[in-house]
């Protein structure tokens, strides 16, 4: 499953939306709606930060395997460069 944090950043922009209406409708506490906002900010800040860290890592990780890549082809190259008769 891949993570989307448009798609999280979306659903509790929607939350958000969902629990001022109840407020402005008096079915929830002025306290108790700023008390789950203030969560559930809280949950995206975190949500957002564990993906940027995950895209980091990942990108590190590409970096190592692109080098990694380049240096066998390297290697490759100079051993397919030297005459089959020799030995």
């Amino acid at each position: 499953m891949k993570a989307d944090p448009n798609l999280w950043n979306q659903s509790v922009d929607h939350l958000i939306g969902l629990l001022r209406q109840n407020q402005a409708l008096d079915a929830l506490p002025a306290h108790e709606t700023v008390l789950l906002v203030v969560r559930l900010e809280a949950f995206r800040m975190r949500a957002n930060e564990d993906f940027a860290e995950l895209m980091a890592l990942r990108e590190q990780m590409n970096a190592q395997r692109r080098a990694r890549n380049s240096t066998l082809l390297e290697v490759e190259a100079a051993v397919s460069s030297i005459p089959h008769d020799c030995a």
